[in-house]
């Protein structure tokens, strides 16, 4: 308990929570002691048909697992549905780990500090599809960013 409420990121784990049946929500409290509040309607019967026990709510794996009896849930998972804060932080924690050339092709221009607008030939809408890995560009827009970041097309994939 100790490590995880003086410990480095204590807002990513939980040391504790209480279950109020009048509201059927969960209050679960992370390691900054800051709280988080989730309806028991979030917790679905998993995959092998194990029911949430709203009686029974321990905390596991140094404050990353919440269990409900038998049924176990991701603390992450929890607050990346139910904490914009962190889900915004860990989007960020995962775009700067995503090898694709959607995650290349943003870092490389947020790092020459160009805006989603600032490709000549090339619609907003369209860099911002394939950033998020929804379309692949073809021959003849990768050349025009490329072009717009003064880089070689296969350079792109490096940052």
């Amino acid at each position: 308990l100790l490590e995880v409420v003086g410990g480095k990121n204590s807002e990513k784990y939980v040391i504790g929570g209480l279950v109020d049946k009048t509201t059927n929500t969960i209050t679960l409290i992370r390691g900054d002691l800051s709280k988080v509040a989730v309806p028991f309607s979030s917790f679905h019967r998993g995959g092998q048909g194990i029911e949430p026990d709203f009686s029974n709510l321990t905390i596991d794996d140094s404050g990353q697992t919440v269990k409900l009896g038998a049924y176990e849930a991701s603390v992450d998972a929890i607050f990346y549905e139910f904490d914009p804060t962190y889900r915004k932080k860990r989007k960020r924690e995962l775009a700067k780990s995503d090898k694709g050339f959607g995650a290349c092709l943003r870092r490389l221009r947020v790092q020459k500090g160009l805006k989603q607008t600032d490709f000549p030939d090339v619609d907003a809408r369209e860099i911002g599809r394939i950033e998020r890995g929804e379309v692949k560009a073809r021959r003849s827009t990768l050349e025009k960013i490329a072009r717009a970041l003064d880089v070689e097309e296969k350079e792109i994939r490096t940052y």
